[in-house]
């Protein structure tokens, strides 16, 4: 376990400590929109951007502790997501659909490989909106992790699909049918 005192200056003169290796969060070098729109990106101080030895021991250690998006890419980000969700851990604000969004951009662009191994984890690592239905079939809103949750018969529109089949049980949590989402927005 590192120490809880802060060590590390992000641009803004903030210290943090570093991330665990699950946290759902990480430091970026420069602005990133994708961990900039989901809040989970911390940009550097510039200082730690020189050759001078002292900034690049700094940037060594954060990168072997993994909590650094040392590329600056939004693959980066997908998996310190993906990493923190297997273990567990997530970002406990709902989503807002422009986030969502944003993540569904990001998986648009990887391998049909690479959705299949972050997926899961990134499902688990964001709460979105939901709901779910009582004993008397009233729906109650709720927010779960999209990892948890069915896709209503308005998104999921297949005659034979799981949602019909459901019907109205009670118990289970479907996605919110507003974040029906596209590709590229």
């Amino acid at each position: 376990m590192r120490t809880s005192l802060p060590c590390v200056i992000d641009r803004d003169g903030s210290a943090w400590r570093p991330p665990d290796q699950t946290d759902p969060w990480l430091f970026v070098t420069s602005e990133l929109q994708l961990a900039q729109e989901l809040g989970v990106g911390r940009v550097l101080h510039e200082a730690y951007r020189s050759d001078e030895p002292d900034a690049q021991k700094v940037m060594s250690w954060l990168q072997s502790l993994g909590a650094i998006n040392y590329s600056n890419d939004v693959t980066g980000v997908l998996h310190k997501l993906a990493e923190a969700g297997q273990a567990g851990k997530r970002i406990e604000q709902p989503l807002l659909d422009s986030q969502l969004q944003a993540i569904r951009n990001a998986f648009e662009v990887l391998s049909q490989t690479d959705r299949e191994k972050l997926g899961t984890g990134v499902g688990r690592a964001i709460v979105i909106d939901g709901y779910r239905f009582d004993k008397d079939a009233k729906r109650i809103p709720m927010r779960a992790s999209p990892a948890q949750m069915y896709l209503p018969k308005s998104i999921d529109k297949e005659p034979e699909s799981f949602a019909v089949a459901a019907g109205n049980t009670p118990g289970l949590i479907w996605v919110d049918p507003r974040l029906r989402i596209t590709p590229n927005g």
